[in-house]
């Protein structure tokens, strides 16, 4: 039991929130070893984490851009998929008790 207790808690994805630009996602704690890639005109980012696998769409110069959050061995993966070549910029910064990680997203 003391044990568990002097532990770090695990890095968990609490929520994703859609923006204008791109997407949030909140974590409990600070995300480490963010990896990112641009391929194909595909943004897409990974990082070690616990979260759910959700997907959605959101609207980036009136054009719709599909993002997908997927679970691959115990990496959590970003994937943000448009019409068009898509670039992304990442920004991490501590909010309100928990991590904000903000992925904001241009057309080539």
């Amino acid at each position: 039991m003391i044990g568990r207790s002097l532990q770090p808690a695990l890095l968990r994805l609490e929520q994703v929130e859609v923006t204008e630009r791109g997407l949030l996602l909140w974590f409990n704690e600070e995300p480490q070893g963010i990896r990112v890639a641009q391929q194909q005109g595909r943004f897409s980012l990974s990082l070690p984490s616990l979260g759910r696998a959700q997907q959605g769409q959101l609207q980036l110069d009136g054009r719709p851009v599909n993002w997908r959050l997927s679970k691959v061995d115990r990496l959590l993966q970003l994937q943000v998929v448009a019409a068009r070549p898509l670039t992304g910029q990442w920004y991490l910064a501590p909010l309100e008790g928990r991590w904000r990680l903000r992925v904001e997203l241009a057309q080539e």
